[in-house]
């Protein structure tokens, strides 16, 4: 898609019972734990670097099963002006993931391997880390998770995020950071919960809808090329090389 469309003391002897207690829950929770189940609902900033100005920004909606399924939905103007949603369904029930596209009534569907699938059924804890800043967000209580990225020769990258326990230590703020080797370090993604609502999410969220037609992710920006055909820029691409890749993963994951 273009991208006007397309878009976390204790000392002696006390410190080592209570580590070892922190460990055993880890263990514990992650072993036979399931996910909690929540719909939140996002705003995501984005910011141009290195200049730091506002370029965009996005509302969307995140929501978990407690089997591991989860949903993400967003609404996106297509060149027509009309409003169209986009959905990224993972069902575990299903062992399948598929992204649905409103703008060319596409499905992309890919294949869960078992191991992805087994993951996703336990609750994550990994952002119970003793020593931590802890502070609250919308009435949930968060841990501070700060994250070393990889990036190109030159450039560092981390992530800063509040993530809450209670949800499957999903984050409630999370921001990614940019700058060069040795200078400060600039946000060019802020993303931020505006709500929680607790409980499973709404089964329609999961609906794959009738009479879409399943396409590979370059044929989708072909269709989009086609359907909109003087009322938008063709996607840059859509038939290159660049493409080579998606397309590879795609066909070994139906």
């Amino acid at each position: 898609m273009t991208s006007s469309i397309k878009i976390l003391t204790i000392a002696g002897s006390v410190f080592v019972v209570g580590l070892a207690t922190i460990t055993l829950t880890k263990r514990i929770y992650s072993q036979v734990v399931a996910p909690v189940e929540f719909t939140v609902e996002l705003r995501t900033d984005q910011y141009r670097h290195p200049t730091g100005e506002l370029v965009r920004t996005e509302r969307s909606l995140r929501g978990f099963r407690s089997d591991g399924s989860e949903v993400e939905k967003r609404n996106v103007p297509a060149p027509t002006g009309q409003e169209v949603e986009q959905r990224s369904i993972t069902d575990i029930r299903a062992g399948k993931r598929t992204v649905v596209d409103g703008l060319t009534e596409s499905t992309t569907t890919y294949i869960l391997r078992s191991g992805e699938t087994e993951a996703r059924k336990r609750r994550d804890v990994s952002c119970l880390v003793e020593g931590q800043p802890r502070k609250q967000i919308l009435g949930f209580d968060v841990i501070f998770v700060e994250k070393v990225l990889p990036g190109p020769p030159g450039e560092r990258r981390k992530s800063e995020s509040w993530r809450a326990p209670a949800l499957n230590c999903f984050p409630l703020e999370d921001k990614l950071l940019i700058g060069p080797a040795t200078g400060p370090l600039a946000v060019v993604n802020a993303q931020q919960v505006t709500r929680v609502e607790m409980g499973p999410p709404a089964p329609s969220y999961f609906d794959v809808p009738a009479g879409f037609a399943e396409r590979s992710p370059s044929a989708v920006l072909q269709e989009f090329d086609r359907r909109y055909a003087g009322q938008s820029e063709p996607i840059p691409c859509a038939n290159c090389r660049s493409m080579k890749e998606p397309d590879t993963a795609y066909q070994k994951q139906r």
